[in-house]
């Protein structure tokens, strides 16, 4: 072999090992770059999927909260009306609310009523003669209490639930139960409603309403409060309608509910309906979907979950082209540059066929970076702009006609640019030296925005500065988005230091921090409280075992749970405190507590009540609960088939006492009246100012005529005592009594009332002062 075939060989092999090294090397840069251009797309895929996913939780939360509000305001409205709830207001509440849009997948309103078994004939007898004739009693089992819908509207297509019991099913039963326990509203497990002719899953939504008055704190209290239940049918598809709609913008998805020991079932399909009345068990049916996600919801004490995941439309939607277009321009580049190199070895000719070959890839190229979404600067070494992209273009509106020759820092920068940024930056650029910064630049538009900028010195083969190429990217959200986080650690810092908000960290029920609000809420230092027991704050050890019985079960299912109770003061006086608590970490035996001190509004809001409930001079009950408590002792000796008396009393002679002494001696006859009956009638007895010189009292339960006229002629001997009036001299007044009596005379209040009133006129038109055996025995009858 030749010495110049050897050479020509040896350079053949040179050329074939450096163009196999540069494809090599192309398409390792091809891969990098393609993935990255994938993972970017994939977390822009992801970041539009889980905002989708958020709203559908916002939307199905909401859609759950809208019938607690409307049986909030329906308790409201029988607060205002002193406890009192009839068929009519019932109705009108309903019928002044539209439904449809107010309240979408609740089919009405009802009212529950808390009947004893042995009382289910009196409840239909009383039903019927109030004009529902059809009123029936529909249950099975053997429960001594029944919960019977008594109201329900609209009546039309929810008939066939009024009069059901709906403590006859156990899943119905312990939610009903769980409500009066913990004056909550509680979400039942999935059922299927009778007034639901497709018997498709549905949820009965209940709030528990206590006597107008009374403050139960415990459950046991709550049981004896209890007036009744509100509660709201809820057929799940139609309240999750409109929901749907999202699965045309990319996502199906489903809803589970826990249904007993049986475990969770699905009681919402967005892409099918249901089969199931009361829900199917979950399948794995979104195991080949690109996205999934899992959220839980707590309803009513209920734990909810809803399962999304991306569909065909939302995956079709991504754009993976631009990948695919930088991985086969990568693959070509590659190939191209390594048979140019092969080329410049066989000879000349080749050399200049390959490199202008490569000038039309690079060209390609080119155009790759003129359309990437960051911006691109090139600047001669004066800093002046030869070159911007088209991405420079859209994040600051300037082309490269108006920016040409410009020193970017003189057209971009602000009022509002750093100034310690701008003179580093003007530092590296004179030393010919890289550097990496964010800085705040104003658009053309007049927009301020934030970028990340990477700015590199460029070289001529001989080493010399020839200019700078800079890469911006937008950062204005992301920066606000931290900016946010900030303020948010700002104010959570403020929050947890106020002294009007107490926040404890328990672990296993005792303190391991808590903040100086709490200390002044309980009289305790910081020092004091930390490692105390949670107990120390409870007033006793029944209150302390009952909230935990009742709050950690919600606690460890991802629930928060709030409650207003009376707590321990360090003095020992009890204050109202609403207490919020959840669970703070991984750390089952860990919670994070607050707590607000309402002692002056509950006590404003018992004085509200007591002014509203009695007589300001007297202190005795007036007539509004009077009413109350008269329509209690006729239920209550309906239901032990015992007696009862109303009695209607009248002063005589009070109006000479006015007359003679004033108005302050006038009132100090009355509170002695009212002192003398509470001391003359029994604890059970309701005695109550109606107004003026007017009073009544009831006897419950009362004996025979002949004993209620011993209870009567007691009365007057007290009344007729003389009275001491604040100037000295003492007053003498009697008493005209009326009586009536249950159930000879009648079985309601109102009727019981009059006909007490009109037997004390009459006792009065005869001057009757006091009580023979006689006279006793015609005012009874």
């Amino acid at each position: 072999m030749s010495p110049r075939l050897s050479k020509v060989s040896l350079s053949g092999w040179s050329a074939a090992a450096l163009a196999v090294s540069v494809f090599l090397t192309g398409l390792g840069l091809t891969a990098i770059w393609r993935h990255s251009l994938r993972q970017s797309a994939e977390a822009e895929d992801y970041s539009r999927f889980t905002r989708q996913v958020d709203q559908l939780q916002a939307d199905v939360a909401t859609r759950f909260r809208l019938p607690h509000y409307g049986m909030a305001g329906l308790r409201a409205s029988v607060a205002a009306a002193g406890g009192a709830l009839s068929r009519d207001g019932f109705r009108d509440y309903v019928e002044a609310r539209n439904l449809k849009t107010e309240f979408p997948g609740v089919r009405g309103f009802a009212f529950v009523e808390r009947v004893p078994r042995l009382a289910v004939p009196l409840m239909e007898a009383a039903e019927r003669a109030g004009g529902v004739s059809s009123f029936t009693v529909r249950s099975s089992g053997s429960a001594a209490e029944l919960y019977v819908v008594r109201y329900i509207e609209p009546l039309g297509h929810n008939a066939e639930a009024l009069g059901l019991d709906l403590g006859w099913e156990r899943l119905r039963r312990q939610a009903i139960e769980r409500a009066i326990d913990s004056g909550e509203p509680v979400l039942t497990a999935p059922i299927s409603l009778v007034q639901d002719q497709r018997r498709s899953p549905g949820f009965l939504y209940l709030l528990p309403l206590y006597r107008h008055g009374s403050d139960p704190s415990t459950a046991e209290q709550r049981r004896t409060a209890l007036l009744g239940l509100l509660y709201t049918p809820i057929v799940v598809a139609e309240l999750m309608a409109g929901t749907a709609k999202l699965e045309s913008e990319g996502v199906d998805f489903r809803l589970l509910a826990q249904a007993g020991a049986s475990g969770p079932v699905v009681v919402f399909d967005s892409s099918r309906a249901l089969a199931n009345t009361t829900g199917e068990p979950p399948t794995q049916s979104y195991v080949d979907r690109h996205f999934t996600a899992s959220r839980r919801l707590t309803v009513g004490q209920q734990q909810l979950e809803l399962q999304v995941a991306s569909t065909a439309t939302f995956e079709r939607a991504s754009d993976a082209r631009a990948s695919w277009t930088v991985g086969v321009g990568g693959v070509l580049l590659s190939t191209l540059l390594a048979a140019t190199l092969w080329l410049l070895a066989r000879g000349r000719a080749r050399a200049v066929a390959a490199a202008e070959a490569m000038t039309a890839d690079l060209d390609r190229l080119a155009k790759v970076a003129q359309r990437t979404s960051n911006a691109v600067i090139i600047t001669d070494k004066e800093r002046r702009v030869v070159w911007v992209n088209e991405g420079f273009t859209r994040i600051s509106g300037y082309t490269l006609d108006e920016f040409k020759g410009r020193v970017p820092g003189h057209l971009l920068q602000t009022e509002n640019t750093d100034a310690k940024t701008v003179r580093a930056i003007g530092e590296q650029l004179g030393r010919g030296t890289g550097f990496r910064t964010e800085i705040c630049n104003r658009s053309k538009d007049g927009r301020d925005y934030w970028v990340d900028i990477d700015v590199q010195p460029l070289h001529d083969a001989r080493g010399q500065l020839t200019g700078f190429m800079a890469v911006e990217t937008d950062i204005t959200e992301m920066r606000s988005a931290r900016m946010h986080l900030e303020r948010l650690a700002r104010e959570q810092a403020v929050m947890l230091d106020s002294d009007l908000v107490g926040i404890v960290k328990l672990r296993d029920r005792v303190s391991v921090w808590s903040n100086r609000g709490l200390g002044l809420m309980f009289g305790y230092s910081e020092e004091e409280l930390r490692g105390a027991p949670a107990r120390l704050l409870y007033l006793d050890d029944e209150s302390y075992a009952a909230l935990g019985a009742a709050a950690y079960p919600v606690l460890s299912n991802g629930g928060t749970y709030r409650t207003q109770l009376q707590m321990r003061h360090r003095s020992g006086s009890p204050i109202w405190v609403d207490l919020s608590g959840v669970r703070v970490s991984t750390d089952p035996d860990e919670s994070m507590w607050l707590m607000v001190d309402i002692t002056a509004l509950k006590q404003h809001q018992l004085a509200m009540e007591r002014a509203a409930l009695y007589d300001a001079l007297t202190g005795l009950p007036n007539r509004t609960l009077l009413q109350d408590r008269l329509s209690q002792a006729l239920t209550g000796a309906g239901r032990r088939g015992q007696a009862l008396a109303v009695a209607y009393m009248d002063l005589d002679g009070f109006k000479a006492v006015n007359d003679t002494h004033g108005h302050d001696a006038g009132d100090a006859v009355l509170c002695a009246v009212g002192e003398r009956l509470h001391a003359t009638l029994r604890e059970s007895d309701t005695v109550a100012r109606l107004g003026g010189d007017e009073f009544v009292f009831v006897l419950s339960p009362a004996g025979t005529d002949r004993e209620v006229a011993e209870v009567l002629r007691r009365v007057q001997a007290a009344i007729g005592q003389p009275v001491p009036l604040p100037s000295g001299a003492h007053a003498m007044v009697g008493a005209s009594i009326g009586v009536a009596r249950y159930p000879e005379d009648g079985n309601e209040a109102a009727i019981l009332l009059t006909l007490a009133d009109e037997r004390m006129f009459r006792e009065k038109r005869l001057r009757h002062r006091s009580y023979d055996r006689e006279t006793v025995a015609v005012a009874v009858r």
